[in-house]
């Protein structure tokens, strides 16, 4: 279910029971079991995997605005690598083997840098979004300490800087 909980559905097909108190010798059947753990983790061990979750997610997220581009039936993009696929054909039916071989690494790297050109935005709009959520943060503390215009200038900077940053 999650890192420190686990949800296990089975069938046992022995007469063993992890349960000392069933002296009956017969726990054949299905069972469901539940296991939990209680582990406090330190802020860097937070941190840590706050950072993995985040950048598998913003790889799928890369990979899904890629995906939009190259679906688009006007993308320069695509057109500009139809036409770099027809020049390695070409090249490699002519014999210039070495040239199609250098065009085909040269769509791989256009590849990788759409990729990598997504996934510097989308880790941009993460660090704006924080950047956003910590400003909030900072205005409702200001709010609950009675701090009314204070409150109030940060969440029109909040609401100007968003509305400024909107993805379209």
């Amino acid at each position: 279910m999650n890192a420190n909980t686990e949800l296990t559905i089975g069938w046992n097909f022995t007469n063993y029971t992890d349960d000392l108190t069933n002296l009956s010798y017969s726990s054949m059947g299905p069972f469901v079991r539940m296991t939990g753990k209680f582990y406090d983790e330190t802020p860097e061990e937070r941190a840590r995997a706050r950072a993995k979750w985040l950048d598998a997610r913003i790889s799928e997220w890369a990979w899904i605005l890629i995906r939009k581009e190259l679906a688009k039936k006007d993308s320069k993009i695509v057109l500009e690598l139809n036409r770099m696929f027809a020049l390695a054909k070409a090249s490699r039916a002519a014999g210039r083997l070495e040239e199609s071989r250098q065009i085909y690494k040269d769509i791989i790297s256009a590849g990788q840098m759409m990729y990598d050109e997504a996934s510097e935005y989308i880790r941009g709009r993460v660090d704006f979004e924080e950047q956003l959520q910590k400003l909030d943060k900072t205005a409702r503390e200001y709010f609950k300490g009675g701090e009314y215009v204070k409150a109030r200038k940060i969440w029109e900077k909040v609401v100007d800087d968003a509305s400024k940053g909107v993805v379209k």
